[in-house]
């Protein structure tokens, strides 16, 4: 007898976090603890009662709920927004939703089904602002409190997002919609972008390369509705390695990203056949740079954080050379001036 009660307490114990449908197949267990009680035999015990319970096909049903109150856990309640949690409906509480991102200020109900404390079903999810403002919705199917399938998301502002879902995760081909000309659209697999995306502005510009895990990650082409066309790798979402670009006038960059920003070796020929030679040091110049123009005059001297800064030298094409220092990129103490001619002239700029 002890053994049962322990049972039983055990049992009701577990009903007290489970909404309507324990409650039913506790009511038919204290039945049938009642029913082995009114027979007066000693000799029974929890794995008896469980026997009978089989025979009416109730101990999986029992079995099945438990384990899925189980499974809501982490609730949302008391966590901070981007938490992966089970978010509880606002119209039907005790039943809940997987949430791959919590946003707190949000409310979120469901016109489907709920069966053993998830959403169930087909149904239309709706979120709001804690102010009752309308934020989005998606409709699709759920099983177990999770999307699976194709699923259609309508925002508050008229964006369109279709695809499927597995497991609660977005998982397969995505259209995403943001207005009527802007386009992402590309694979996720298990809730991140991973594969090709192609992604399509309103003004006509198109840019497109790989994802891996979510990141841009591979190489990747960036062609303008002007005519730029930018092209290189990412690694891990940012610029890595040797880009280009190109301009419709000719005018050409390229050299090395490093984690975002330029760093390295670049060479930049604009439309008018000048070119600029040198290092950058994350994202602007500094070190030795070589300018030559287009009629072979040659300036050259430091950066330092993208000015000019120290001793420069310029030599142009009909043999006048200008000589002296930079501060904060402005001429700045004694030029010296020489001429074609044999003249030398000393200026001071201040």
């Amino acid at each position: 007898m002890t053994k049962l009660k322990i049972f039983i307490a055990v049992l009701f114990a577990t009903f007290s976090i489970v909404s309507t449908p324990i409650s039913a197949l506790a009511d038919s267990y204290q039945e049938k603890f009642n029913d082995f009680q009114s027979t007066g035999n000693p000799v029974f015990d929890a794995h008896s009662l469980l026997n009978a319970l089989y025979a009416d096909n109730e101990h999986d049903d029992l079995v099945r709920l438990v384990q899925s109150s189980a499974a809501i856990e982490p609730k949302c309640e008391g966590l901070q927004d981007g938490a992966k949690c089970w978010k509880e409906l606002a119209n039907q509480p005790g039943c809940f939703v997987w949430s791959d991102y919590l946003v707190v200020a949000e409310t979120l109900t469901w016109s489907g089904e709920c069966n053993n404390g998830f959403a169930s079903g087909d149904g239309t999810l709706v979120w709001t602002t804690s102010k009752g403002s309308f934020l989005l919705e998606r409709v699709g199917t759920i099983t177990n409190g999770k999307k699976y399938g194709l699923w259609t998301t309508r925002t508050s502002d008229g964006n369109v997002h279709e695809g499927p879902y597995v497991e609660g995760k977005r998982h397969g081909y995505w259209i995403f919609s943001y207005g009527p000309r802007i386009v992402h659209e590309g694979p996720y697999v298990e809730g991140k972008r991973h594969g090709y995306w192609k992604i399509r502005l309103a003004n006509g510009s198109v840019s497109e390369g790989p994802y891996v895990e979510g990141k841009r990650h591979g190489s990747w082409i960036y062609r303008n509705a002007d005519g730029d066309v930018y092209e290189g790798p990412y690694v891990e979402g940012e610029r890595q390695g040797h880009w280009k670009f190109r301009f419709p006038d000719g005018e050409v960059h390229e050299g090395l990203y490093i984690e975002g920003l330029r760093h390295g070796h670049w060479k930049i020929r604009l439309a008018d056949g000048e070119e600029h030679e040198g290092p950058y040091v994350e994202g602007v110049r500094k070190g030795h740079w070589i300018i030559r123009q287009a009629d072979g005059s040659v300036i050259e001297g430091p950066y330092v954080e993208g000015l000019r800064q120290g001793h420069w030298i310029a030599r142009f094409a009909d043999g006048e050379e200008h000589e002296g220092p930079f501060v904060n990129g402005n001429r700045l103490g004694q030029w010296t001036f020489r001429y074609p001619d044999g003249r030398v002239e000393i200026k001071n700029y201040d």
